[in-house]
């Protein structure tokens, strides 16, 4: 059995219903909110890669794995979910 190990290198923490969570891993930015969606950025250009449908509740936690290729969210609806960088 595998293990990933997960790690945010930059991490914006402000309080819940104030602003949205935001990480940036290399040359990429996520971004999660209360509208439950997540969304991919170019840091360099704010280009809007990918946006990531799939909670019913706000996303509170999100982090990015060692090597920038995945995303890992997480959402007030008690769920966790995996997302590839490149296809969204």
């Amino acid at each position: 059995m595998s293990t990933i190990t997960w790690f945010t290198v930059w991490h914006l923490i402000i309080p819940l219903g104030k602003w949205p969570r935001i990480i940036l891993v290399r040359d990429k930015i996520v971004t999660g909110s209360f509208d439950r969606k997540a969304k991919i950025w170019d840091a360099n250009t704010g280009q809007r890669y990918h946006t990531l449908k799939g909670h019913k509740m706000e996303i509170v936690c999100l982090s990015f794995d060692p090597h920038g290729m995945l995303v890992a969210t997480g959402s007030m609806d008690n769920t966790a979910k995996l997302w590839d960088v490149e296809t969204g």
